[in-house]
């Protein structure tokens, strides 16, 4: 609909990257999005600028919609990987950073926020050689 006006994350942004690849993938070009040059930081901005009545839609996280009681549709899930070399990971901070992930209060934390799941939260996925 032409009429609807859109809220985007800043260029660079993963959001906006996974926007772009699945506006290609349907043949859709931005031309045709009012107000995709729109651009915010965060997700929570995107909530905003939609609660306000500054666009009609964007893509944000159901945490972000939810807090503003604005209507939500998953349109995918998407995980968050830590990255890093393996002299650094058994750093005191790294360290600390991935007990503090794989706590009790901070699965708590999470369970509290809709939309997000930890399932696989402090998890090595891969380590090199």
């Amino acid at each position: 609909n032409e009429n609807l006006r859109f809220i985007n994350r800043q260029l660079g942004s993963g959001i906006r990257v996974r926007i772009e690849l699945m506006l290609r993938k349907e043949g859709i070009s931005i031309d045709q999005i009012t107000g995709y040059g729109d651009e915010v930081y965060t997700h929570l901005d995107v909530a905003f600028h939609i609660f306000s009545g500054l666009a009609d839609t964007g893509i944000a996280t159901e945490s972000a919609a939810r807090q503003l009681n604005l209507r939500f549709t998953r349109l995918f899930e998407e995980r968050f990987d830590m990255v890093t070399f393996k002299d650094v990971y058994f750093s005191e901070n790294v360290q600390s950073f991935i007990e503090l992930v794989r706590s009790e209060a901070f699965s708590r934390i999470l369970h509290s926020m809709q939309g997000y799941d930890n399932r696989s939260t402090g998890k090595v996925i891969y380590a090199s050689k």
